[in-house]
This record gives C-alpha cells, structure tokens and sequence, in this order.
C-alpha cells in the first residue's frame, strides 16, 4: 500500500513516462496544443484554469480567451476558480507567488520580479478589460448564431428574432396532437400507423415515436434513402430467398424448396418409427396446404432451432436440407417483416419531426439542436467559412474545452469545421488548443455524447496540430483503500473482458491521499425464496385494500436498505462527522426519495441538490393547491392540503371534525330508487361557510372561512402576481415555511417560492395569464431548476448528479440491481466520428430478434453501454475521499454483473457494517434479518382470519344508472335475448382492421361471454355465428379500416337529456354519409313497429349532431343482411 502511493505515480507526456513537474511544465503551457486524458480527482479543472493564468502571463487578452464547458453550473464554478487564483496572485508576496508559478509549470528561469508583478496586476487587468470569454458550448454556438447571415437562418428555417427553448419538454407534449392531425390527413401515414399498432401496440410504437424524436438530430441529417433502405433486402441476407418476391408464398415460387421438403415428408413416413412417421405426415399436409408454418412447427423449435428429436429418416440428410429450407424461410420473414418496420418507422418520425419543426416554428422557438446544426453549418459553409472564421481569428487566441469526454459528434464537427481551417492552406493565428477530459467518466449517451470523439479529437490535435497527448492517472482525491479496491475493480478479468477496441484504457491509479480510508459493506437484504415469504399480504391475513396498500417484497427490502444506511450515517454523524461531509448516490431519484425520508426520521438534515420543477417543491405545491381551491370550490383535496399546510396551521383532529360537518348520507343496497335522491354532502367550503352561521363555532373555522372569501376576492378582482403577493403576506408565507422546514431547507424552500412568483410573470410574459392557465402550467411544467443546497446537509445525488463532486464519505445504494433489460423499440444509429451525417439508422421493434443486417451495430450499442455501465462505476466509486460505503438488497434477474458481485469478487478487505435494521417504519409485519442479512418473515403459521369490518353503506353522490351490473347476467331474461345479448358484446369487441379475412375472438373471449350471459356452449355458439355472419355480410364494410374514418361500438349520445346507446356508428370515407347499424337477432326487423321507431329516432338524433351530414340508418341481422328501412316510415 505504501509502495502505491509513493512510486505507482503515473504521468505520461506523448506515451512516456514523465514526472510531474516535467507534465505540468507541457500541460500549462500556452503556446502548445495540448490534449490531458486525467482521471477523477487529477485537478483537470485545475490545469485548465492555470493554462488560463498563464495565458493572462503572456500577454493574451482576456477577451481572446474561450474557455468551453457543458453546464452553466460549471462555467460559472470556472469563473470563479478563475477569479480565485488572480485574487490570490494578487495578494501572495514573492517566495510563495514564485512557488504558486513553479507549480503551474513556469520556468524557474523565466521567474523575476517583473513577472510577479506582471501575476499580481493580472486582477486588475482583468477586471478593468471586456473580461474572458467563458461560455458552455451551447452558449458560444448561440453567440455564431447572432452573427450569422440571415440567408443562412432562412436556409435551415429558423426564425429571426427567435426565443431559445432551454427544456424540449413543452414542445414535445405539444407536438402529439398535431402528429395525429397529420397521420389521419394521408393514407400512407394512416396505414403505417395502424399497421404498427396492430404488430406492437400504442404504447410501444409511442415510445419508439419519442425515441426518435429525442433523436432527431441524427435523423434530420440522414438522407431518406438512409432511413428507408436502413434494412438490408432479403436478397442480402438470404441468398436462398434471393429470387424469391413474396416470401409468405414461398411454396408456391420455390419449386426446389417444396421438392426439398416433399423428400424429407416422404422419409420420415418411410422410417417405421412412429413419431417420425406422424411429423412426415404433418409435413406433408401443411405442404399440401402451403403452410409454411407449419413446416416450421414440424421441423424447428419454438426458438427457431433444429429439432432433434422425431424425425428420424431413411435419409437423414434430407430432413437437416428440410430443416435448413424452413431456418432459411424464417430468417427470409423476419428480414421482411424488419424491413417492413423500418419503413413504417422511418416515415412516421419523418412526419414527427415535419410537425415538430413546424411547432417551433409557429412558436418561435429555436432549441439546442437547432443552435448546434446551425453552428456547424456555419462553420463548414464553404461560403460563410472564410467571413466567420477572419471574426474568430480576431477574436481568439486560446480555445479550451473542459470535460471534453462528454462532447457529441455534431458539436465536434462543428470544432473541426472551424479549426481545420488552420491545416494546410489555411490561414490566420492558430488559436492554442487545450482539450481535458476523461472518457472513463463518459455516461451521457443520452445526451448524445460520444466518448469516440475524444480519441478523434485527441488524433486531429496530434498530427493535424503537432500538439502533445497527456495521461495522469495519480489522484489527489481518493484514500489509498479506494483507489485499491478501484484498481481491483477495473482490471478485474470480468471488466478486461468486457473491454471493446472503443473502451476507455484503464490504467492503474495512484493517489496523493496519505489517508487509508475505509471500503465497507453493509449487510445485503435478501428475500426468503419460499412462496409464503414473497409478499407480506400473505393470503392468510386479510388486508383491507382501501384502506391498507399492497406491500411488495422488493419495495420492502428497497425501503429497509434506506433505513440501513441512514442508520449508518446517523452513526457516523453522531461520532463527529458533519453531515455536508456525507454524499449518499443512487441510480434513480426514487431511491433517493426513500433515503431522504429515512434521514430525516432520524432527524438528519439532507437535499437533493439536483435539479427538480417548480411542483415537486412541497411548499409551492401548498400554494398551488390553494389556488386550485379558491379556482374550484368543491375541491375538497386541495382544499385539505392548503388547510393543513403552514399556510393555514391546521391540524389533522380539525379538518376531521370539518369533514364530519358534511353530513354525508348513506343508504343501505336494500334501499329503492326513489329514496335514492338525497342530496349530496356539503363541500368542505361549503361546510366552512354553513359552520360560520351556527353559534359555538371555534374561531379557527371562522377565520379559516373569511380568509378564504378574502382570498376569492382577490383572486376575482386583481392581476395574479398582486393576488400572490398578498396572499404572501396575509399568511405570511416566507415566515410560515422558515418555521415548518428543517433549518437546512429554509433557503431552497425560500428560493422555490419566490420562484413561483416570478413564474406568474414569466407565462405568457404575465398578461391575460388567468388563475386556472397558472395552476395547470405550474402543475404540468416540466422545465428543472438548481435550488440552493444547504451547507450542512447529507447530499443525496444520482450517479450523473454527483459527477464532478467528491465527499468524506460516500454511500452507494442499490449497488446489487441486475443490468438492464434488452430495449424494445429502440434505434440503432452508426454515425463515424470523421464522418458530418450518420452512416446507418437502424429501428428495431425488440432487441432480441434483431433485423439480421443490424446484429453488429446492435452488439457495438450493447458494448457500448456495457462500457458506460462500467464507467458509472468508476464515476460512483471515485467520489470518496475517505469511505466508500455499498448498500444493497436483492432484485430480480441476473445479477453476476452487478456493483456489489464486482466488488466481491475481487477479495478485497471489505469490512462488514452491524447487524442491519429489522423493521420498515410505517408497518405492522415483524421481520427479523438473520446474520447474513437475509429477511425471513416471522408470521405465525397458524391461520388467523381478522376480524372484517360490517358494512356501513356507502355514500351517495349521483343518482345511479340503470345500467346492470358486471358479472353473470340475469338468467331470468329469455334465451332468445340472452343470445342476442352475447351476439352484440362479440360484435362490441371487434376492432376494426386493414382486412379480415374471418372474425378474430379468442377462446378466452368466448368462454367469457358464455360466462357472463350463462349460455350453455351450444347456445354460445349461435351468438358467435350470428356476429359472424353479420361480420362477414353486407354490413362487413362497417369494420374495414380502409372504409371507415371513424367507427365506435355501443356510442352515447345525449339529445334533449335522452341518453341513447348505438350499437354501431360509421362514418364512411367514401360517401362522407354516417351509419347508425343497429344490431337484432331478429332475422326480419323491418316488420316490426317498436323496432323502426327506435331506429328512426337514433337517425334523428344523430342527425341533430351532424345537420349537414346525409346520416342513414339500418338493421344488421344474423342472416348478414343489412335491412335499410324506408325513412318516410
């Protein structure tokens, strides 16, 4: 341990080794172009902010300087670090100005008195100039953009003036309705859009759809060719079915095949064994029908895989041609069927995206993608190249990029369009370029960042520049048990095997931290596998659900490995530490959420620093909901949120006292329809204000009722920011929460509310913004904020959040959770580094049956997630300074590569934390967690029946329909309309379709509406031929997608009070007429008085709908004739 410290310290300058004066000497440098890949904790920013320094030193204008980062949060952290050394230089005197300049790679030469002086006039230099220019890269594209022609933003369609969309959310929510608009106006679109609703279902092909869309960039620059032929045909990946042009009828087209397995049939039936001889026959009878799939049900396996059974042949050798025959057809569908998917998908997020730009445009709104590809155009325009770059020329003289791991390609290419200007033929003062970054913190391929671009970036800066490539791999942050256990870690065999020629190298690590720290483990929460023990609503207790939730092993054990942790830190708290010296990191802020619960149970103060919206503060979701209260009297749930709010002070024994003041009314099941027409209890406002007029009444609820009448006023009377800013001060609202949060809260809670008062004249720039608009924007706003973190609160970060962080103590939760599954819907994308549009867009509907084509891109996605898996790791584990603390419980699925087998696996000297907590706070069960941290569920075995409470009666509200109950169905009504009945709910569940060659219900569904309407099978069986007789007859149009623009089965309508239920309306496509169908088992309806009447006054009443519409009216029966009746009867 102490060898690592003191000679494993790793630095190398151009591959080889170097000392760390000689790498700070070339690092710091100005005058040279530089790349620094640096580990956690190496003092990247450190480097960056010195080279900055040193420029200054040389004589570089402030102003000339651009230094670029990825978050306004560390531009602004940079700034400071910047401003922080000048001060410092400023006030330091010679020996230790002179130390300060050694450290950052000065020559001890070039140190003289005029120099220092020169470092210590550098904050006033400064100060007094036009100041640096230090900006994210969004922040300098949209500063090109302002200088940019307006040719160029009328080419790529962008508005000038414009308003810069900061958050995408608001739009993409917009978006969908003007999508559906579009698909429904072509056919094209239309038919796609069903056909892949029909293969994956709505909510899928809606994920795939905002995929895509999150993906537009890619999109956008890839041709139409390269979206639509994304698949290969299958003449490239079946060359057997080369020829072949409708695979579904290959039998018919493939001579040789159908031979091929015509002999096959014939030598299993020939063997004398009587499996082989039963799968020859069906062999040879799904050829005579020219079924292949049943071909395939004889010759391969569910999976696809050659049978190895039953099928033994005098010739062996023509069943494995069979089998080959029938895995070649297989591939040869699914190819098509992938091809077929990419279409459709590639036209429909065409069409997204076309209705997305449209949106933006109508708005105004120019978002982040839009700023990067026009900065790149802008850059590469061999037009425009030569103006923009004289106005970058002229303008820098520095370029440093910070985190440079977390650059995507589009932003890289605009880089590279700008300073391959200076290659070559190109002109003007080089600018210096530094690049720092890491690509084993690399873990935002969700944003598009490409770990790629940073060796293409350190190759260009290399040989097109000459500059030098730089490695440190010495930490200043960790202690020496962390780094050891690191190392083990990544160069594990597990890890080195997973390693691709894209991975990051991984290097061994050395640290500067003297101390030894600690790796601990708490004990892992394992779940008895015996079937009673898998839910506490084990079936022999009886749980009242509405009053008593579900609790779900998994979300039990997650909850006790909350408890166990805050139990930790309040130990370590408790001995001395502070709590700011505490980080605890999750995957998901939902575990984050049950941590935080579980501190401050234990009074410990905690935040999520990270970014949260406007509503999940509680104390503006108070507020919000007492406007939602005053908007809506007779929400009662707001109104009990507010009251019991500090905004009110009310306590839970008053507003149950309020609620009984309601005089509820209940009934009894027994109890006739007429009795049933009591008037429903009073609102709890209503309640406020009836309690005012009795005598006796506290004066809480007297005060709580003026108060919401001055309120009302208000909010009738005045603009929205006035009505919030003095209901501030009527319940004075600052004050109120300073008192009610814990004192580490106080200032977020401060900073959220002011927030919300900024946001009523933010929307909609303040005007003609009504209280209800307020209320639903705040409520559905998606735009995130940094709140200000208190400094004496345990942290609680998600593994991004906690990037670029580092705490004494660090605590890692749900280290056990198994890899993510294989996505569906997804889409692959194969965009080069050197290349300035996507080579390949690959949509795939489930990962695991990929189109043939796309099985080597989709196993670079997989290795490339597996790496940032990976890298996540290595992001979590180098936050500690000190302790690295794992917390675990058991989930479901594989978990050989979880953080916590890792780990383990690598025999470190983990310590085992005490014996973990046994009880979730909030519970009735008992759990007891033996020595190895298994939860083993100590209910008794004997079966106790508790006690079900009798039934009160339910309160009434509305006056019931008459509509029957679910369930079996009156057997006292005659079989002929029973039979009817079933018809009418088969004919209800059909949808509609492309084409339908016969009724689809499934073997459940029949079974159930012989259930439901207690029919014998044979009685179930007239109904079912009924529907399809009706189905497949002159009414069959009514259920052809191709025929109807709308179709709906059992309709509501309201006409004059009326309620009326239709069986089916249409509306044809061709004809523009719509069809009340009206469903009868009676074979000759039009004879029937009562019968006409009804359907005469359904057409009259959708005509009162549709006046300018033909609107026509007709029996469907079960003989398949639609009976249209003579109007004027």
């Amino acid at each position: 341990m102490t060898e690592l410290h003191t000679t494993a310290i790793s630095y190398t300058v151009n591959g080889r080794d170097s000392t760390p004066q000689s790498f700070y000497t070339v690092a710091c440098n100005p005058q040279r172009h530089v790349v620094v890949e640096a580990c956690a904790g190496a003092g990247k920013t450190w480097m960056l902010v010195a080279r900055i320094g040193r420029a200054l030193l040389a004589d570089a204008p402030a102003h000339s300087i651009l230094a670029i980062t990825f978050t306004n949060k560390a531009a602004a952290e940079m700034r400071g670090r910047v401003a922080d050394l000048l001060a410092l230089w400023a006030t330091l005197n010679n020996d230790l100005l002179a130390q300060e300049l050694l450290a950052r790679g000065v020559p001890q030469t070039a140190i003289n008195d005029a120099l220092l002086n020169k470092a210590r006039g550098l904050q006033a230099e400064v100060l007094a100039g036009r100041g640096l220019a230090i900006r994210t890269f969004h922040g300098w594209f949209a500063s090109l953009l302002r200088m940019a022609p307006l040719s160029l933003m009328k080419s790529l369609g962008l508005p000038s003036p414009y308003e810069l969309l900061l958050d995408d959310a608001q739009a993409v929510a917009l978006v969908w309705p003007q999508f559906y608009k579009a698909v429904y106006a072509d056919v094209q679109l239309r038919t796609d859009f069903a056909l892949a609703l029909a293969a994956n279902g709505r909510s899928n092909v809606h994920d795939a759809l905002a995929f895509a869309l999150s993906k537009r960039v890619e999109i956008s620059l890839a041709s139409d060719a390269t979206l639509l032929n994304g698949v290969a045909s299958v003449a490239q990946t079946v060359a057997a079915f080369a020829h072949c042009r409708h695979i579904e009828q290959a039998l018919n087209e493939m001579p040789g095949m159908a031979s091929a397995l015509r002999e096959a049939a014939v030598s299993m039936t020939g063997s004398g064994n009587t499996a082989a001889l039963k799968a020859g026959t069906a062999l040879g009878c799904a050829l005579d029908t020219f079924d292949m799939q049943a071909v395939c049900a004889v010759l391969l396996t569910a999976t696809g895989a050659p049978k190895q059974r039953g099928l033994k042949a005098l010739d062996p050798a023509l069943v494995v041609t069979a089998q080959a025959w029938a895995s070649d057809w297989q591939q040869a569908m699914h190819q098509a069927d992938c091809i077929a998917h990419q279409q459709r998908m590639a036209r429909l997020s065409l069409c997204l995206l076309r209705c997305f730009t449209h949106l933006k445009r109508q708005r105004g709104w120019v978002d982040m993608n839009d700023i990067e590809m026009a900065a790149s155009k802008l850059l590469a325009d061999s037009e425009l190249s030569a103006w923009v770059q004289q106005r970058l020329d002229a303008g820098v003289s520095q370029l440093l990029i910070d985190e440079f791991q977390d650059t995507n390609p589009m932003q890289w290419r605009a880089l590279l369009s700008w300073l391959e200007g200076y290659v070559g033929a190109g002109g003007g003062d080089v600018p210096r370029v530094f690049i720092v970054g890491d690509p084993k913190q690399s873990i935002y391929r969700f944003r598009r960042a490409e770990p790629r671009v940073f060796k293409a970036a350190t190759a260009f800066v290399s040989e097109a520049l000459g500059g030098d490539v730089l490695a440190c791999d010495h930490t200043r942050r960790n202690a020496l048990s962390v780094v050891q256990a690191l190392n083990a870690v990544m160069l594990s065999s597990g890890c080195v095997a997973n390693q691709t020629s894209e991975s990051p190298d991984f290097r061994a690590h050395s640290t500067a931290n003297t101390q030894h720290g600690r790796v601990l483990a708490l004990p892992l929460l394992e779940s008895d596998n015996q079937p009673e023990h898998t839910s506490l609503a084990a079936s022999d207790v009886w749980r009242d659900s509405l009053l008593t939730p579900k609790v779900i092993i998994e979300d039990k054990l997650a909850a006790l490995e909350a408890q166990q942790a805050a139990r930790w830190v309040a130990q370590q708290v408790s001995a001395g530490a502070l709590p700011q010296d505490v980080m605890v990191i999750a995957r998901t802020n939902a575990r984050l959420g049950l941590m935080q619960s579980s501190l401050s149970a234990l009074g410990i103060a905690c935040a999520q620093p990270e970014k949260t919206t406007l509503i999940d503060s509680p104390a503006v979701a108070d507020v919000v909901a007492l406007l939602d209260a005053l908007i809506s009297p007779a929400n009662d749930l707001a109104l009990a949120r507010a009251l019991r709010s500090p905004l009110f002070g009310g306590t839970d024994a008053q507003l149950l006292w309020l609620s009984q003041q309601r005089t509820p009314h209940t009934v009894s099941l027994a109890q006739t329809a007429p009795q049933l027409k009591t008037p429903p209890p009073l609102s709890w406002r209503a309640a406020l204000v009836q309690l005012c007029t009795q005598t006796g009444t506290e004066p809480v609820y007297q005060r709580w009722a003026s108060d919401l009448a001055l309120m009302t006023k208000w909010l009738h009377t005045l603009p929205l920011v006035q009505v919030l800013t003095r209901l501030y001060a009527h319940c004075d609202v600052l004050t109120a929460y300073a008192g009610a949060v814990p004192s580490a809260m106080v200032g977020a809670t401060h900073a959220q509310l002011m927030a919300l008062l900024d946001e009523s004249l933010a929307l909609n720039q303040g005007r003609f913004v009504t209280p209800y608009q307020f209320v639903r924007a705040v409520k559905s706003a998606s735009t995130k904020r940094a709140w200000p973190t208190p400094a004496n609160a345990v942290r609680l970060l998600t593994v991004h959040g906690s990037k670029g962080l580092e705490a004494q103590y660090v605590v890692l939760l749900d280290t056990h959770a198994p890899a993510k599954k294989a996505q569906s819907m997804s889409m692959l994308v194969d965009w080069p580094s050197y290349s300035p549009t996507p080579a390949r867009v690959v949509f795939v509907a489930k990962e695991k049956s990929p189109p043939l084509c796309a099985k080597d891109l989709l196993a670079t996605d997989q290795a490339a997630r597996l790496v940032e898996e990976n890298n996540a790791l290595y992001v979590a584990m180098t936050r500690a300074e000190s302790h690295l603390v794992l917390s675990g419980h058991s989930r479901s699925g594989n978990k050989d590569d979880s953080w916590w087998t890792r780990l383990m696996q690598t025999d470190l000297p983990v310590m085992l934390a005490a014996k973990p907590v046994t009880h979730v706070e909030g519970t009735e069960t008992t759990e007891t967690i033996d020595s190895s941290g298994q939860a083993a569920n100590v209910l008794a075995h004997t079966v106790t029946i508790k006690h079900v409470p009798k039934w009160q009666g339910v309160p009434v509200f509305a006056e019931p329909s008459a509509v029957t109950l679910a369930g079996k169905r009156d057997q006292t009504l005659a079989l002929s309309a029973r039979v009817g009945q079933a018809m009418h709910q088969l004919l209800e569940w059909l949808p509609v379709t492309v084409e339908r060659s016969q009724p689809e219900w499934s073997g459940v569904q029949l079974e159930q509406v012989r259930v439901n309407w207690s029919l014998s099978a044979s009685e179930r069986d007239v109904a079912y031929a009924g529907a399809c007789a009706i189905v497949q007859g002159q009414g069959a149009w009514a259920w052809q997608f191709g025929l109807v623009d709308f179709a709906g089965s059992e309709v509501d309508i309201m006409v004059r009070g009326a309620l009326m239920r239709l069986d089916r309306l249409v509306l044809r496509r061709d004809t523009g007429e719509w069809w009340v169908l009206d469903f009868k088992s009676n074979l000759a309806p039009q004879h029937d008085a009562s019968l006409l009447k009804q359907l005469h006054t359904y057409r009259a009443a959708v005509s009162s709908i549709y006046p300018d519409r033909v609107v026509r009216a007709a029996f469907l029966t079960p003989a398949g004739v639609l009976i249209e009746p003579d109007n004027s009867h």
